[in-house]
């Protein structure tokens, strides 16, 4: 499954490598480089509402900390 979820990461990336300059010389803005540190300080909290007290959630969201603190491989090119 990891290895599914790897590759289909990868094709995600090479596409967006695609699709981000089309759709930014429509007009859309893009941040490449986001202030992840801040959205993580002002999301923290949500892992104390009710709906994410299920231990199956907990275990989902830690999953997602955990993905979102490791860098993301360089695209192919």
């Amino acid at each position: 499954m990891l290895e599914a979820a790897r590759f289909q990461r990868q094709g995600q990336r090479v596409g967006d490598a695609a699709r981000v300059p089309v759709l930014m010389g429509r007009g859309m803005q893009v941040e490449e480089s986001p202030d992840r540190a801040s959205f993580q300080a002002r999301s923290v909290g949500l892992r104390d509402l009710l709906y994410f007290r299920d231990p199956r959630v907990q275990t989902l969201l830690a999953r997602m900390q955990e993905a979102a603190q490791t860098p993301a491989p360089p695209a192919a090119t």
